[in-house]
């Protein structure tokens, strides 16, 4: 057993599909399968299998030059829908000459517009031009940085943290998750250092750290009892503590984040939900997300 300390990173890959197989292998822990390729591979997948979940954590930004107010609204809905179906997860800014950003993800896409899908899927998450009607109405799948001022960015951030702090952080809409799963990872493997890593507590007193571990070494222990009595690890996990260590996925517009800051950094929050919870909002200042 080992005792780990509760973080936070930023996931900010330039490819957007490489983005999500960052998080959609954090399900499974299974990032040392990730190789040139591999991002197409894993999400066209995931997409048939119809875990579309995973799909929101790979943003999409497009640029829609204005044609005409009936075209440009018709491109928009080609791309997305009908505003109920997407206006939790996306955001369409308009510029005085009224052209259009969109700022969604990938299962948006996806669910509206399978066409559109697989022509941002041959192109590997790298930008390119669509001709979304014909060759006088073509619009521009984007990185983030072409037009900045424009596009809202979806921002990931990666927790490692208690097991059950992580369902109150599972409680904020709207985000996208993706989460370390017990049902089918098994620490008794070698590459886990066959060991569970339990969150070092920030109420916890000196006095009782060498207590604390004793305790956890023995949810380690029946653990990897049940294991070695053939049971599989999604009955084993009955087993394993609230502190066990566990990493999860957060995808959300800043908007989202301002909410998020705003309960879980509140006085009557969980000691250990604003021990992340605080320098990721400075973080956030930081960096100019919350501006």
């Amino acid at each position: 057993m080992k005792i780990v300390l509760p973080k936070f990173e930023e996931i900010d890959k330039s490819n957007s599909l490489e983005q999500g197989e960052v998080c959609a292998r954090v399900c499974y822990k299974s990032e040392n399968l990730i190789k040139e390729g591999s991002a197409k591979r894993l999400l066209t997948a995931i997409a048939s299998a119809g875990h579309t979940a995973m799909l929101e954590h790979v943003p999409v930004y497009v640029f829609v030059p204005h044609f005409d107010k009936f075209i440009t609204d018709i491109a928009v809905e080609q791309l997305l829908g009908k505003p109920k179906r997407w206006e939790k997860y996306s955001v369409v800014n308009e510029d005085i000459h009224f052209n259009r950003y969109i700022s969604t993800n990938l299962r948006v896409i996806f669910e509206h517009n399978k066409k559109v899908f697989d022509a941002f899927m041959e192109h590997d998450g790298e930008p390119f031009n669509y001709e979304l009607f014909d060759s006088s109405q073509t619009i521009r799948f984007c990185a983030f940085n072409e037009y900045p001022e424009q596009f809202v960015k979806r921002i990931t951030i990666k927790f490692t943290m208690d097991r059950v702090g992580s369902q109150s952080f599972c409680r904020h809409r709207v985000f996208s998750f993706a989460q370390e799963t017990t049902r089918f990872v098994n620490y008794i493997k070698e590459k886990f250092g066959s060991e569970i890593s339990i969150i070092q507590p920030c109420w916890l007193k000196p006095e009782d750290q060498q207590e604390f571990e004793e305790d956890m070494k023995l949810y380690e222990q029946l653990y990897f009892k049940w294991i070695n009595k053939g049971y599989k690890a999604e009955e084993a996990r009955a087993f394993l503590p609230f502190a066990v260590k566990t990493e999860i996925i957060m995808t959300g517009f800043p908007s989202a984040w301002k909410h998020f800051f705003s309960l879980r950094n509140e006085s009557h929050a969980h000691s250990q939900a604003q021990e992340l919870a605080k320098p990721l909002e400075e973080y956030f200042k930081e960096k100019g997300y919350l501006s």
